[in-house]
C-alpha cells in the first residue's frame, strides 16, 4: 500500500512537527550546515581543524534554536520564526532562477548570452520575462491587471517590430562601412549559431 493511502505521509509530517520538525531539526541543521561549510571553507580556525569546526558550528546552531524554544527572543525578532518565513521566499527565487537557466540551454543560450549577439540577448530576456510571467500569474500577481487591448494582433504586431528593431539596431550601429554592409547577414549567422549551425565540423 502506497504512503500516502489513507493520509499516511500527512500524519507522519503533522507527527514529526509536533516534535519539533520545523521548529527546532530544520532551523538547527540549517544553521549547523551553513556554519560548518563556511568553516571549512575558510580555515578560519586553521586547516585539519574539523573537530573545532564541529563544535563551532554545533554551538551556533543551538544559540539560535534554544531561545526559540523556552520563548527567549524579544517580539518579532525570532530568529527561527524569520528563517521559516523567509527561506520558502528564497527557494522561490532558486527555482526560478534555475527554471530561467533551463530555458535558456534548452534554447541554447549559455550564462555568456550578453556577448552573444542580438539574437541570443533577445531569447534571454525573454525567457527571463516568461519566469516572472508565469511564477507572477501562479501566485495571483496579475489576477486585478486587465488588459482589454490586448489580442492576437497586438502580439504579431509587437513580434514585428522586435525583429525589425534588431535588423536596424544591426545596420545603424556605430561601426564601419563593410561592417554596415554586412549587418543582415550577421543577424542570419546569429540565427544559425542560435540553432546549432554555422560553421559546425571546422576545427
Amino acid at each position: 500500500m502506497p504512503l500516502y493511502a489513507g493520509g499516511r505521509a500527512q500524519d507522519l509530517l503533522y507527527f514529526l512537527d509536533n516534535y519539533g520538525l520545523s521548529d527546532v531539526i530544520i532551523p538547527f541543521l540549517l544553521v549547523f550546515l551553513i556554519v560548518f561549510a563556511a568553516l571549512q571553507k575558510t580555515h578560519i580556525l586553521g586547516k585539519d581543524r574539523k573537530q573545532f569546526n564541529v563544535a563551532l558550528s554545533l554551538l551556533l546552531g543551538l544559540m539560535v534554536v534554544l531561545p526559540h524554544v523556552f520563548g527567549k527572543y524579544p517580539p518579532n525578532a525570532d530568529v527561527v520564526t524569520i528563517m521559516n518565513s523567509a527561506i520558502p521566499n528564497v527557494s522561490i527565487v532558486a527555482v526560478a532562477i534555475v527554471m530561467l537557466l533551463l530555458l535558456l540551454g534548452i534554447f541554447g543560450v549559455g550564462p555568456d548570452w550578453a556577448s552573444g549577439g542580438a539574437f541570443s540577448s533577445f531569447i534571454a530576456i525573454a525567457a527571463f520575462g516568461a519566469i516572472i510571467y508565469f511564477f507572477g500569474a501562479a501566485a495571483g500577481w496579475w489576477q486585478n491587471i486587465t488588459i482589454s487591448w490586448w489580442g492576437s494582433d497586438t502580439t504579431s504586431i509587437i513580434i514585428i517590430i522586435l525583429v525589425f528593431g534588431l535588423i536596424i539596431g544591426y545596420i545603424t550601429k556605430d561601426e564601419t562601412s563593410a561592417t554596415k554592409a554586412s549587418a543582415f547577414s550577421n543577424v542570419m549567422q546569429d540565427v544559425r549559431k542560435f540553432f546549432g549551425g554555422g560553421g559546425g565540423g571546422h576545427h
